[in-house]
């Protein structure tokens, strides 16, 4: 059975959203207004999109470069990128995930986006995207992540640059039942306001494991979903709860052998080396 968990490092509220269609068939707008009375900073929002078949060609330049639309913000550009999701039988787009950052909202306020995709939208970033000798680095200026990328069966994530500048060690693959023989590095998204990556390793029984991980411009956050199907199947059950109550009290799925969720026995931990003066923290979150 396959198993699916996603670890935002930073978790934010809803704010309402509400898509309109304009006489220009190229263009969408989208109201993004506040309900809950607070204010916003550096909110990461991904648009879901429709097209008319030939209506966007939406041409590709490379692996994992994202499109870059023309996207405004009350009349004024911003940094945009688009992520295909579905193509029409002709090749243009059919849905695409937009994605952009609200750097200030208002309590209480409201702002409009535009989206034209018969422009181009301004390319400039502080997201890195680096190469070495078995590793790809995503990066910005706060934070980076190193994954591998030599195709051996190492853990998926070489290490996290910390705030001091310094590097953790790198992660491996403790398992009993099935070892890691290989891995492949997909670059899936890289634009001006977010840098994406999957490493999918696989195991001699068949199976495996494969982690993304993203990063925004100007995020501290490292996102990481993962999404793995290991084994055995008689381990990984998700739990059965007789009334909701029980449910929301529990984490959202558990494993064989944990009877009140009290019990961290699951092997789905990642562990990186801490250890030393130069990781000094300065906040945590569980």
């Amino acid at each position: 059975m396959k198993k699916r968990t996603t670890t935002p490092f930073l978790a934010t509220a809803a704010i309402c959203l509400a898509t309109t269609f304009t006489a220009n068939a190229a263009e969408r707008t989208l109201a993004i207004r506040d309900t809950i009375g607070r204010d916003w900073a550096e909110e990461p929002i991904a648009w879901s999109v429709e097209f008319k078949p030939d209506e966007w060609p939406g041409k590709t330049a490379g692996e994992g470069k994202a499109l870059l639309p023309a996207v405004t913000r009350d009349g004024r550009p911003i940094p945009a990128q688009a992520q295909v999701l579905e193509r029409h039988a002709d090749g243009s787009v059919k849905s695409a995930a937009v994605r952009f950052l609200i750097d200030k909202l208002a309590r209480d306020r409201a702002t409009e986006i535009r989206l034209d995709t018969a422009k181009a939208g301004p390319v400039e970033t502080q997201l890195r995207v680096e190469s070495g000798d078995g590793f790809r680095v995503l990066a910005n200026p706060h934070t980076a992540v190193k994954l591998a990328a030599s195709g051996k069966a190492d853990g998926p994530i070489l290490g996290i640059r910390l705030a001091s500048g310094k590097w953790t060690g790198s992660n491996a693959y403790a398992t009993t039942t099935a070892k890691p023989v290989g891995s492949n590095l997909e670059l899936l998204q890289e634009g001006p306001v977010h840098v994406a990556a999957r490493v999918t390793t696989t195991f001699d029984n068949g199976r495996r494991h494969a982690p993304t991980v993203g990063l925004w411009a100007g995020s501290r956050v490292i996102e990481l979903d993962e999404e793995f199907d290991l084994g055995p199947d008689e381990k990984y059950k998700f739990k059965e709860f007789k009334e909701d109550k029980d449910e929301l009290a529990w984490e959202w799925w558990g494993w064989y052998g944990d009877k009140d969720g009290t019990q961290e026995t699951h092997p789905n931990n990642w562990v990186l080396d801490l250890s030393g003066a130069d990781f000094q923290p300065k906040a945590a979150w569980w």
